[in-house]
């Protein structure tokens, strides 16, 4: 039980992410120099 509830607030918690990378990706074509920094922290991420 425990582990399925971790791997669920896992799964969530990476769709957050994803959520903000296409908000953060929006708001960076409105903002070149927003939009720079967010590449640069994506690729971090990885």
């Amino acid at each position: 039980m425990e582990q399925n509830q971790r791997a669920l607030n896992r799964a969530m918690r990476e769709l957050d992410r994803e959520r903000m990378k296409l908000k953060n990706a929006k708001q960076g074509q409105m903002v070149r120099r927003r939009k720079r920094t967010y590449v640069l922290r994506g690729q971090n991420n990885l």
